[in-house]
């Protein structure tokens, strides 16, 4: 952003300066290399890339971080700010969004399957490799885990979880 100073005599802020110390001032602002370079840079135009302007003038450059802006439309400058949300904010955005997955996931899946006793009989399904179609009868031996158990078929043991009995 580029301010204009305009000295103006009868100035009461100005007051304490002498005419020759306003002179020195207005030299000065005259030949000023940055402020001469952002005047020619902002009537001529910002060119698209970095190197093209000198040092000083880079920070008066209109596009944030030298980045393509996605519009053509006209933006204020304070909303091409880089901004970091309040920590509280975010917190509570990543919550509201893991419990809405949850309602959204619970909605599709079942209700939780009951714990199966020992002796209960059941049919397991067939391994992957088995050419066996059917699935194979057997009786729960014990729990092996949260969610798997151990049934005898009576060829063998086998861990089964609760999705596959």
């Amino acid at each position: 952003m580029v301010y204009r100073v305009d000295f103006e005599a009868d100035n009461p802020d100005l007051s304490c300066f002498q005419d020759a110390t306003l002179q020195e001032i207005r030299a000065a602002v005259l030949t000023d290399p940055e402020k001469i370079e952002v005047q020619a840079l902002v009537e001529s135009g910002w060119p698209a890339q970095k190197v093209s302007v000198l040092v000083p003038a880079q920070q008066y450059c209109p596009t944030p971080f030298w980045r393509v802006l996605r519009s053509n439309l006209p933006q204020p400058s304070s909303t091409l700010l880089p901004s970091t949300p309040p920590h509280d904010i975010v917190v509570k955005d990543q919550t509201e969004r893991k419990s809405q997955q949850k309602r959204a996931y619970d909605k599709r899946a079942g209700p939780p399957l009951p714990h199966l006793l020992p002796e209960t009989k059941v049919f397991a399904k067939p391994p992957p490799t088995s050419s066996a179609k059917a699935w194979i009868p057997g009786k729960v031996i014990g729990s092996a885990g949260p969610r798997s158990y151990i049934i005898n078929t009576g060829a063998s043991h086998i861990r089964r979880n609760r999705t596959q009995i």
